[in-house]
Order: C-alpha cells, then sequence, then structure tokens
C-alpha cells in the first residue's frame, strides 16, 4: 500500500487503528505494518506486553472476550467505544477476533473506513467472526484464494509466508493401529490406540482436522470449544470442553475441570493438541495418566512460538512447530506443515 494513498486531502497524516487479539492474530496483524508507513497509528490489543512489539507507537489495551460470555463482550464493546471515541481513526483494520469485529462495527458508526483481513489459519471456511463482520467491511479479504466469492471475501496476497506445498510433509507421529471400532470398551480390548484430538477453535481446529489422516486406525476422540464442530467429525466420539483466556480466572477453572473429565472418562494413550488453551491443560493433566503427548504450534505463529506453546514444552513428549526457523535442537522440532 503506497504511502501517498495513506494522506488526507488536507494532508495531515491517515489516523489508522490496527486492533487483532493474541497470538497469531497479532503477529498478523504486525506483517501489516509496513503498510501503515506515513500514518498515525493506535494498536488495539488484548495484552499489554504486546506494547514491546510496537516500540514508540500508541497502545490501547482492550479485554478478550468469547460469544459465550456475554458480559464480557459487552465489556470489550465498551471499551472499544471508548478508545474509537477518543482516537478518532480514519480507517480500521483487523486481523480478527471478537476485538477486531466490535471495532469495525463500531467504527463505521464514526464514519471510518475499515478493513478485515481473516487469519490464515482458517483454510478450510472463513472465521465466525468473518462472516459476521462482512457487512461492515469495506474491504473484506481472505488469505487463501480458494475462498474467494463473487461478492467477497476478496484474495491480494498472504502475510505470512507459506512453505511450497500445502500438504502435510511430515510422517505421522503416530503409530497406527488395526482397524477401528466404535466404543472405549472395543478399543480396549484390542488394544488399538486411542487418541485424544483437543484443541480450541478457528484456526487452532481446522489444523487439528488436517492431523486426522495420521489417526487412522486408531480410536480417536475429538474435543473442542464448539459444539457446531461435532459435523466436522461424524464418525468420531466428540466432546464439549469449555474456552478460556489467562484473564478469566472462572473459565479457566470450568476448562481444567471439563477436560479432565474428558481424559478420566476415555483414558487416552496419546493426546494431540494444536492450541491453544485446551489444548495445553489436555496435554499438562494427561501426563499426569501417563499418556504420551504432542504439541502442534500454530501456522500463525510465525514470529515466535504461541504462549501456550512455550509453556506446554515442559509436558509435550513431540514439540512441533510449522516453521522451520523456529525450531531448536532441544525443541520445538520441524518436520513440516499442516496447511
Amino acid at each position: 500500500m503506497h504511502t501517498s494513498r495513506l494522506q488526507l486531502r488536507n494532508g495531515r497524516p491517515k489516523r489508522i487503528l490496527a486492533v487483532a487479539s493474541g497470538g497469531g492474530h497479532w503477529v498478523q496483524l504486525l506483517r501489516l505494518r509496513p503498510a501503515f508507513a506515513g500514518c498515525r497509528v493506535t494498536y488495539a490489543v488484548v495484552n499489554r506486553a504486546y506494547a514491546a512489539d510496537v516500540p514508540g507507537e500508541r497502545l490501547r489495551v482492550v479485554p478478550d472476550a468469547t460469544r459465550w460470555n456475554r458480559l464480557a463482550l459487552l465489556h470489550l464493546a465498551l471499551r472499544l467505544l471508548w478508545v474509537l471515541l477518543t482516537e478518532r481513526p480514519d480507517l480500521v483494520v483487523s486481523t480478527g477476533a471478537a476485538p477486531g469485529y466490535f471495532a469495525i462495527r463500531l467504527g463505521k458508526w464514526f464514519g471510518a473506513r475499515t478493513i478485515w483481513l481473516d487469519s490464515i489459519a482458517n483454510v478450510e471456511t472463513l472465521s465466525m467472526a468473518a462472516r459476521l463482520v462482512r457487512r461492515y467491511a469495506d474491504l473484506w479479504l481472505t488469505q487463501w484464494p480458494h475462498l474467494v466469492e463473487p461478492g467477497g471475501p476478496l484474495y491480494a496476497g498472504q502475510v505470512l509466508g507459506l512453505p511450497e506445498t500445502s500438504e502435510v510433509t511430515a510422517r505421522p507421529a503416530i503409530r497406527t493401529c488395526p482397524p477401528r471400532r466404535t466404543t472405549v470398551a472395543a478399543a480396549r480390548r484390542s488394544e488399538r490406540k486411542r487418541i485424544l484430538a483437543c484443541a480450541s477453535g478457528g484456526g487452532h481446529w481446522n489444523e487439528l482436522l488436517r492431523l486426522r489422516p495420521a489417526f487412522q486406525g486408531s480410536d480417536v476422540v475429538f474435543a473442542t470449544c464448539h459444539r457446531m464442530y461435532r459435523a466436522d467429525v461424524p464418525e468420531a466420539r466428540f466432546y464439549f470442553v469449555a474456552d478460556a483466556t489467562r484473564w478469566d480466572k472462572a473459565r479457566l477453572l470450568l476448562l481444567v475441570l471439563s477436560v479432565l473429565r474428558v481424559l478420566l472418562i476415555e483414558r487416552p494413550d496419546v493426546v494431540v493438541s494444536t492450541g491453544a488453551a485446551p489444548g495445553y491443560f489436555a496435554l499438562r493433566i494427561a501426563k499426569l495418566f501417563g499418556a504420551r503427548t504432542v504439541w502442534v504450534d500454530s501456522i500463525a505463529n510465525a514470529e515466535e512460538l504461541s504462549l501456550s506453546g512455550q509453556r506446554v514444552r515442559p509436558f509435550a513428549d513431540l514439540f512441533l512447530t510449522q516453521w522451520s526457523h523456529l525450531a531448536r535442537p532441544a525443541g520445538p522440532h520441524y518436520v513440516g506443515a499442516i496447511l
């Protein structure tokens, strides 16, 4: 985006509000910074520690929220409303998720132009936030050309460089077993490997689904934080677990209890996760039951490992990144990319 396009007619720098939640959403927003050259940029983020990534820039902290917590959503909307009232941006840009949705929707009330760039992790379908924000985004973008439709979203490239192949290049990290049966009891009698595949929503879930070829022949159980994802794995047992951020202690406790319940019922031999909070607790608790554990950090974490990935390291028997430049001799290891 050329700098001259980012100037107003009266010559003053365009005011941009750049909004994202944490993890991969924030990493991808940072990759857009060259397009903001010459502008007065304010970042609205969910973690004050991110100020270190944009030294010298204006930064406003807002809460994060999920759609299951109405009070947290209201709090988020009110905080963003205050940010918009005080910053009065000419342009609102977001890579997701909930903070970006509210920023773009409220930004339209103030006459701002709006841009939504859906996360690269949403490779199968657009994110829920993207679908909801569609009518409020002046420029609505996906990072996958096969998701382009006549009425939008549009495709103009990717902010994260991907490997040349989009297939899973790694050998399955989980040994295959005899043909599967449908019940836990039958699985135990035949000594087939029991796998718990656990992830939160959005890109984490999409990446977990891409690992299914490695699970063939095993007895697989899926656990995630969206009940609607059951339709993606009709052949498998499915559990709903809570999702949470580290700022919501009550939701974290609920998440721990729901994950513990799944582990007590299923007693898996292997737990595999692509993140974030549900996977972290699934791996950590599973070690108490003697299960083997596999962590695949999301491809959205291109600059550094996710916070969950950094914390789960001592509890992961196999600790993987999807970016070769993040691999280290002691882990994480790189054996290919899922997307």
